[in-house]
């Protein structure tokens, strides 16, 4: 270090005042309200500012139940629900088909999702954390945990 004027980790030369050291960042885009909202889940684990489901919340009272009330009255019936996909599990069965275990959320409670082969087809990029989505299903309140064996799964688009 005494070889190359270096007087300590964080010190300058050693032959004469040290020199300030400036940083300039290239300008970028603002992020936007989406990407912040995704780094906040990303670093914190949960949402703090804002959840994505605000900006759609009015549209999917009208058009959709929310989670709350299907474990409320968990009666094998169909339903429609909408919400944020916060986690997807992709396992093969037995007889060699692709399945899916999805999280949904929405501002109420979460709920777990059974997808089959069957409806996966039918829309097959829609799998995806973070996607804001509405399930079609009916309600299956077996061992006593209320999940939704989905029918099909369609990408709420703005």
């Amino acid at each position: 270090a005494k070889s190359n004027g270096q007087r300590d980790l964080f010190g300058g030369p050693s032959n004469g005042a040290p020199k300030p050291v400036t940083y300039s960042l290239a300008p970028a885009k603002e992020a936007t309200k989406s990407e912040k909202l995704m780094w906040e889940k990303e670093l914190l684990g949960l949402f703090v500012t804002s959840h994505p489901l605000e900006e759609f919340q009015q549209s999917m009272e009208k058009k959709c139940l929310k989670i709350t009330r299907v474990k409320e009255n968990p009666a094998a019936r169909l339903v429609k629900i909408g919400g944020m996909i916060s986690t997807v599990k992709k396992i093969i069965t037995k007889s060699g088909k692709p399945m899916l275990f999805m999280g949904l959320e929405d501002l109420t409670d979460r709920i777990e999702v059974v997808v089959f082969a069957s409806a996966m087809e039918k829309n097959p990029t829609v799998f995806v954390e973070s996607k804001i989505v509405y399930v079609y299903g009916r309600i299956d309140n077996r061992d006593g945990e209320t999940k939704i064996v989905a029918d099909a799964v369609e990408e709420v688009i703005c």
